[in-house]
């Protein structure tokens, strides 16, 4: 049978901007997102559950929103222990995290190292972890002013700042003592190559030719 998956919408993990003013996305450095799965014919049993449960810890509430259920910490710690018990024998549990500088790094390597239009002819799980060392780097090595101004152009897009985006991400490879320093130069100027090849020839990319 089929199940469900069940997801958390609410909450707020921050922005993937950084700025000046706010150089680590406001001290939320993750995007988390959790949901449970769970079949139709098992639902009347969590909601059941939850009911009783909330009866034997004298809980009022009729949202379990966690603005409203932290003070339970520490005073009624058995309500959250054992709802999660059940979930774990009941349920299937997703959980998703994701580090938003490394988030930020693929958009990089994407943008201005490896571009999906010039890509190499190689199978799909090599070109996978050709990217994957690309984004390392990248995530290991980039400023914060380099994040902070790849952020400011991506929002206020230019011709001029993308030429300071190449230029400076060649001068931080240059400037950097890594194994893989010497492959970022080489791809960042292919790039800066077809971008040139691009904005004279707008046709090859065309998709309706």
């Amino acid at each position: 049978m089929d199940k469900k998956f069940y997801i958390d919408e609410s909450g707020n993990t921050g922005d993937l901007v950084v700025t000046e003013e706010d150089a680590n996305f406001s001290s939320q450095e993750y995007f988390t997102l959790a949901c449970i799965g769970l079949n139709d014919s098992s639902l009347p049993d969590l909601e059941n559950f939850i009911k009783e449960l909330k009866l034997k810890y004298k809980i009022q509430s009729p949202e379990l929103k966690f603005s409203k259920m932290k003070g339970i910490f520490g005073k009624k710690i058995g309500f959250i222990l054992e709802l999660l018990k059940f979930i774990e024998e009941s349920c299937d549990v997703l959980i998703e995290i994701v580090d938003k500088k490394y988030f930020l790094s693929t958009t990089i390597v994407n943008c201005l190292i490896n571009p999906p239009y010039i890509q190499p002819d190689m199978n799909q799980d090599t070109r996978k972890s050709i990217h994957l060392d690309l984004s390392q780097w990248v995530y290991d090595h980039v400023t914060k002013e380099f994040l902070i101004k790849f952020t400011y152009i991506s929002r206020n897009p230019s011709e001029e700042g993308l030429r300071e985006l190449f230029d400076d991400l060649l001068a931080l490879a240059k400037e950097t003592e890594d194994i893989l320093s010497d492959s970022i130069c080489l791809s960042v100027e292919e790039s800066i190559e077809y971008f040139k090849i691009i904005k004279n020839d707008k046709t090859l990319f065309d998709r309706d030719a």
